[in-house]
């Protein structure tokens, strides 16, 4: 454990040394709270609910939806990881005793700490700015959210790993990057609420749902879904993800060519 606390505080100082674009950033995202509001004030138009939602849940909804972002977003980390098989880097995982899949969550984590605090502070000062726009929030509800995040974020995380091990097969994997952000952010939630698109049929077992949609609705008291059954969908794809992620782990060295070394 010991090395990898040390990935962490390597890449956490890494973070501080250029935080400058991780406030901005996450400055950038009151702007995004602040479109949802007009735009959703348009199509309300006056009127007090709208699927289920009122005007102030719904802006609390993209309030929420922004604070979490950084836990399911690691493009960075991905683009990192594919340079170093492209590239060589990969090495470094077979000549070490340092398992490339720790490596990856390990500095995941540590990336998106830094942001994720970021993005609470602010939003959560926009937010008492303007409390008159977003819904009350009740601690217990957050609570209950917590482990739901917590394994949200982890399957995000080696799904990401997934997809970066495409490296070994693909040459050129940026727009297999750009079409997971996509098509993450819709089913996650984080574009639009997922009953306004799905309704009642809305899958259960479906673990992106769980990432944004699911753990906001939670903090608003608005879930139909218990806490547990949530978390136990999301622990089974988390530990499916992470076999998965072994076995490729595993073929890894017979399929590193070593380029650039």
């Amino acid at each position: 454990m010991k090395k990898y606390s040390f990935i962490i505080s390597s890449e956490w100082k890494n973070s501080l040394a250029y935080r400058g674009d991780t406030w901005l950033t996450a400055i950038f995202s009151v702007f995004t709270v602040v479109l949802a509001y007009l735009l959703w004030s348009a199509v309300f138009g006056g009127a007090d609910t709208l699927n289920g939602f009122t005007l102030q849940q719904m802006t609390t909804y993209y309030l929420l939806a922004g604070m979490l972002a950084p836990l399911t977003q690691s493009d960075g980390l991905l683009q990192d990881f594919a340079a170093e098989i492209r590239g060589g880097g990969y090495a470094k995982y077979l000549v070490k005793p340092l398992s490339p899949l720790g490596y990856f969550l390990a500095a995941g984590l540590a990336r998106a700490f830094l942001p994720l605090l970021a993005s609470i502070a602010v939003l959560s000062v926009a937010r008492l700015g303007f409390a008159d726009a977003f819904a009350v929030i009740q601690p217990v509800h957050v609570l209950q959210a917590l482990p739901v995040i917590l394994l949200g974020s982890l399957f995000s995380m080696l799904t990401g790993h997934l997809i970066a091990m495409t490296t070994f097969t693909l040459t050129d994997v940026e727009f297999i990057f750009v079409l997971q952000n996509v098509i993450k952010a819709f089913l996650a939630g984080a574009v639009i609420p997922l009953n306004m698109v799905f309704g009642d049929s809305l899958p259960l077992w479906s673990p992106f749902s769980y990432l944004t949609y699911y753990p906001v609705l939670l903090c608003l008291g608005k879930a139909a879904i218990p806490p547990l059954t949530a978390a136990g969908v999301l622990a089974g794809w988390v530990l499916a993800a992470l076999a998965l992620c072994l076995a490729l782990q595993k073929r890894a060295p017979r399929r590193f060519e070593g380029v650039g070394l």
